[in-house]
Formats: structure tokens, C-alpha cells, sequence
């Protein structure tokens, strides 16, 4: 799931089946992928410093910093799936771990995410 307003990618796996109101869109992981990507590894690196870089210059700018995350801007976004990808599902793992937990302090995980996918993507 993900606001249709942010500031910022705000991407969450909604693992209790809510159903939101207004202004939350969601997607799944359509058949033909369930095998290759997790939700997890997803979140990840939606929720990255470099994938947050790369909506904003893709998306609709509403105000001076809140974007349009409207679904078809999203599900342009281009995933790539590499060797990184079990160390980054790993890492979003232990993110998703620490918030369910009460534990605000993701920034060493976060870290580690951007590393891996510059290191990906070769930025």
C-alpha cells in the first residue's frame, strides 16, 4: 500500500488484509512474479533513497514537496533483480522486524539497502 499524496516514497505491506480509505492505493504481486520478488524485497527498495530519487523525477509535483503517487506513475517504476537481491529481501526483513517491534532505528539497515541497490544499478 502507498498514500497517494507523500513527500516521500511511503510504501508498506498491509499483511492483515486492511482495506483503507480514501487517498491509499495498493498492488500486488501479479502470478507471473510471485516466485521471483518477495513484498519484502519490494518495500525495500521502493522505500530507498534511490528509488524515492528516481519517482521524483518521474512523478507529478502537487505543491512545493509533495508528489502524486497516482498507480499509473507507480507501476512504472522499473524493479530490477539481481545478486543483491537476497542480502536486500534480508535487510528489509529485519527493517519490517524492528517497526512491528517498536524500534524506530532503521537508519543502519536503510543504509545498507541504498549501498546494495547503488552497487545494483551501478550509481
Amino acid at each position: 500500500m502507498y498514500p497517494y499524496k507523500s513527500f516521500e516514497n511511503r510504501f508498506a505491506i498491509d499483511e492483515n488484509n486492511s482495506f483503507s480509505s480514501a487517498d491509499v492505493y495498493s498492488f500486488y504481486i501479479k502470478k507471473e512474479y510471485e516466485g521471483i520478488f518477495s513484498y519484502e524485497y519490494l518495500v525495500g527498495i521502493l522505500n530507498s533513497e534511490v528509488y524515492n530519487k528516481y519517482f521524483k523525477i518521474n512523478a507529478k509535483k502537487i505543491s512545493k514537496n509533495v508528489y502524486d503517487y497516482y498507480p499509473n506513475k507507480v507501476m512504472k517504476i522499473k524493479i530490477f533483480k539481481d545478486s543483491n537481491y537476497t542480502n536486500i529481501e534480508k535487510l528489509s526483513k529485519k527493517i519490517l522486524h524492528r517497526l512491528k517491534n517498536g524500534e524506530n532505528n532503521i537508519s543502519d539497515l536503510e543504509y545498507k539497502i541504498n549501498s546494495l541497490i547503488r552497487s545494483s544499478l551501478g550509481i
